[in-house]
């Protein structure tokens, strides 16, 4: 009996010798129009960028399901029209499928410039086809169409370690952002005592904008809740508005610290150095706040009556001439207190006004020598444009 398995050998040597290797040939399982037509483009997508670049997403379906012969296929992306899938600045879109649905995207493209979409399949043959190429353009209105502001984890303000940048007359707002397409002519934070935002101020960002904002309230009144929020506004008149958010400002914790009241006074912010003012009293008990000139002055003027009204947003404080008390106070406070005399500027051996009248002669008032502890008086209209050293007084309600 022959042996069924060398027979079976035999005859593949048989077939092997009869064909030579070129007669073997591998057929595409699809007409040449259906691998063609297999992908199909049915929208186009894109999105504005914070980077000022453009992504572009192309949703379609695939006509049917894909044969097994199929090795590879794509969408390719090209400045170039005709793309052909051997090119080697061709760019590859990232394919999602659901079924015969895909969504296909690509990343950061410029704006300004035309684009070629083409579908590509490979097949085992070795055979590239090619769908119908589309032209992608961006419009060159793109910019506003698409412009957006966006303000996230808007939150007072803090230090490295943690702490609020609040104090007795400011505090800080900080905000991640983003900015798409056309700028906001202006961005800023809005500030009031009020709820509503009635009679709200604003500070104008300055510096270039970012993905993060980060702005001061100042020439605020102590121990005052405010509501802030940060806002972009178009040419247009166009706002947009962040979330809101509540501070409530602090009280002097000390005499001696300096205490801002124009905004020329806020160099640095952090430590007041410009301000020209320093607090010698705090009465808590009837919320106010005392302030006197650190340094010498001069003036010409006639005398004035004090209540003179200067605003501060939220409150309002007094700005007057000391009283001869209050300068004999000053005078004491600052040879028995190490913080107020490091900051205060001693007085001169000199007369200072006062708002005190002559009780004799309501035409004259008091001036006072802290130094030698005397007083004298002088007419409050001056007969000379003698120079006459002042320390004014103000006066802090909260």
């Amino acid at each position: 009996m022959k042996n069924p398995l060398n027979l079976a050998f035999l005859l593949i040597l048989a077939l092997l010798y009869s064909c030579s290797s070129d007669e073997i040939k591998i057929v595409d399982q699809l007409p040449e129009q259906d691998y063609e037509a297999l992908i199909q483009v049915n929208d186009l997508d894109y999105a504005l960028t914070s980077r000022n670049t453009v992504n572009l997403t192309v949703t379609g379906t695939f006509s049917q399901n894909k044969p097994d012969d199929i090795i590879r296929y794509d969408i390719l992306l090209n400045e170039k029209s005709n793309i052909d899938a051997e090119a080697d600045d061709n760019q590859v879109l990232t394919m999602v499928e659901n079924g015969l649905d895909y969504t296909a995207t690509v990343k950061h493209l410029d704006k300004s410039k035309k684009y070629y979409l083409r579908s590509y399949v490979l097949t085992l043959s070795g055979t590239n086809y090619y769908g119908e190429e589309v032209e992608v353009n961006f419009p060159s209105t793109i910019d506003t169409d698409q412009r957006a502001a966006t303000f996230s984890n808007v939150a007072v303000g803090e230090d490295k370690n943690g702490n609020r940048w609040t104090d007795y007359v400011k505090f800080a707002i900080s905000a991640s952002t983003e900015f798409i397409g056309e700028r906001p002519a202006e961005v800023g934070v809005e500030y009031s005592i009020n709820k509503d935002f009635s009679s709200s101020m604003k500070i104008i960002n300055t510096d270039d904008l970012g993905s993060s904002l980060y702005l001061y309230m100042i020439q605020l009144s102590p121990d005052t809740k405010y509501y802030a929020r940060i806002y972009a506004e178009y040419a247009d008149g166009e706002i947009i508005k962040s979330d809101v958010i509540e501070e409530t400002t602090t009280v002097p914790s000390q005499v001696g610290l300096f205490y801002p009241l124009t905004v020329s006074e806020f160099g640095g912010l952090g430590g007041y150095t410009s301000s020209n003012f320093v607090i010698h009293k705090i009465d808590e008990a009837n919320r106010k706040i005392y302030l006197i000139l650190k340094g010498n002055t001069g003036s010409i003027q006639d005398w004035v009556a004090g209540d003179l009204q200067i605003g501060i947003f939220g409150k309002s404080y007094e700005a007057r001439r000391p009283t001869v008390a209050e300068l004999q106070y000053v005078h004491q406070l600052w040879s028995t207190d190490i913080y107020f005399a490091s900051a205060f500027t001693t007085f001169s051996d000199e007369y200072y006004r006062t708002s005190d009248v002559d009780p004799n002669n309501s035409a004259n008032f008091i001036e006072y020598n802290p130094i030698t502890d005397t007083e004298r008086f002088s007419p409050k209209v001056p007969s000379s444009t003698k120079l006459h050293l002042e320390r004014y007084i103000k006066v802090i309600s909260y």
